[in-house]
């Protein structure tokens, strides 16, 4: 067994989440590049199946499905920055890096990858959203590290006021978060390998900024 399956407990490693195969990956979005601008979350078409998260962790062949929200906060209509995050708790691989992304594994109870996305916003951060309100931007598909190379993101938009970005109820997972100031501030610590690749694509930056 693979370290990083040994380091999930019996519930996450029987856990049922989708996948994509790799090969298929690579022939609709060409070989792992980091974030690949698409139009919509359908688009691609790559078929969807269903495994053992733990049983996927030992597999390169086949990426686990995570989306990854990326939350731009507002003033009015005037944008302030992007939320950031560091973590803590049981995701021991993560463990306070920080991040502009949310989400997780898309298990068999949700209905699709953005139902995920709102669930694990909520339970993240206790921040409500429909799925009607992400926002699809592309994919990240990156072979960086151990963690990338057995995932690909689904990576969503979402707007928030500062308002409610000042009085988020952060879940024991999260440790601190702040505000990413387009020009350059955030959070202390090292960003992980998605939010690196979200945080260095200069023409997805603008576009949040509009």
């Amino acid at each position: 067994m693979e370290e990083s399956s040994r380091m999930l407990s019996r519930e996450k490693y029987d856990e049922v989440i989708r996948f994509v195969f790799r090969k298929e990956a690579e022939e609709k979005l060409g070989k792992p590049a980091g974030f690949v601008k698409a139009e919509n979350d359908t688009g691609v078409k790559m078929k969807v199946y269903f495994e053992k998260r733990g049983k996927l962790e030992e597999d390169e062949t086949k990426l686990q499905v995570i989306p990854y929200v990326v939350l731009k906060v507002y003033d009015g209509k005037t944008p302030k920055g992007i939320l950031m995050y560091t973590r803590k708790g049981s995701e021991t691989r993560l463990l306070n890096k920080a991040s502009v992304g949310f989400g997780g594994h898309s298990n068999e109870g949700d209905e699709d990858v953005r139902e995920t996305a709102c669930r694990e916003i909520k339970e993240e951060i206790n921040l409500s959203l429909k799925p009607s309100e992400l926002n699809f931007v592309g994919y990240i598909f990156s072979d960086k590290d151990a963690v990338s190379r057995v995932h690909i993101g689904y990576v969503y938009t979402a707007e928030i006021n500062v308002e409610t970005f000042e009085n988020l109820n952060l879940s024991d997972e999260i440790k601190e978060v702040c505000l990413y100031t387009f020009d350059g501030k955030g959070c202390d610590g090292i960003l992980e390998n998605w939010s690196s690749i979200i945080l260095g694509n200069k023409k997805l930056i603008e576009e949040f900024v509009r």
